[in-house]
């Protein structure tokens, strides 16, 4: 009986040590996801902002582009229009040198 005793005795002290160890490990890792988390906030805020960076800059470019082809519209245009002056021009002079 009394080894019985100080068996449980034994046993309540490897538990109670333990009990205490994972304790501490809960402690540790607890401080772990709260650094975890406070890392991953950082990174997911910085990812946002290069993803902002990243649109912003696409915008640009496609209104960049966008202005130049306008600009190259108009231009097309000016020059249909001068072609079809010297079409008319040089279908006079025809009508002209053929008189």
């Amino acid at each position: 009986m009394v080894l019985a005793f100080e068996a449980a005795e034994q046993a309540l002290k490897d538990l109670s040590t333990r009990q205490q160890a994972l304790e501490a490990q809960e402690q540790r890792d607890g401080v772990a996801i709260a650094s975890g988390r406070e890392a991953l906030s950082k990174a997911s805020a910085e990812l946002q902002v290069l993803q902002d960076q990243v649109k912003a800059l696409g915008e640009d470019q496609l209104l960049a582009v966008q202005a130049e082809l306008a600009g190259l519209d108009t231009s097309s245009r000016e020059l249909d229009r001068q072609a079809s002056q010297h079409k008319r021009k040089d279908s006079a002079y025809k009508d002209c040198a053929m008189t």
